[in-house]
């Protein structure tokens, strides 16, 4: 047992850990400000050990249940390959003129301002009819 303010015991920073709680959270449940629960695991070497060592267990009973879980779950399996496989969703968009060529595209800067103009009362006429 620890004695530094509130009672902490090995036992309950052992379970804390090991539900991945952090160490704000950790510092909460002993009624502990987050620096003074991190100074506690400084200069605590025992607990220190419990805490690192309980955190790394936690973290391998996370993966095992998600790994069950990819079994049934394909979202999971999606997301367990794209964390651990390098696997991504890759998407392209590809865009083509008439007959699979490059698209065409118009400069307006290079147009008269007469030309200009009957583009802008085109444009009036095409959204005053949508």
């Amino acid at each position: 047992m620890l004695v530094m303010g509130p009672k902490i015991l090995l036992s309950d920073i052992r379970r804390l850990a090991k539900l991945q709680v952090t160490m704000e959270e950790a510092a909460a449940f002993f009624q502990l400000s987050r620096s003074t629960f991190r100074k506690m695991l400084e200069k605590d070497e025992r607990a220190r050990k419990v805490w690192e060592e309980c955190r790394a267990l936690g973290r391998i009973s996370l993966r095992r249940k998600q790994i069950r879980l990819a079994s049934t779950n394909a979202t999971m399996g999606i997301w367990l390959g794209k964390q651990y496989l390098n696997q991504q969703d890759k998407q392209s968009l590809e865009h083509t003129g008439p007959g699979g060529g490059p698209v065409q595209t118009l400069d307006l800067t290079k147009l008269s301002s007469d030309e200009r103009r009957k583009l802008r009362s085109m444009a009036k006429r095409v959204t005053k009819q949508s």
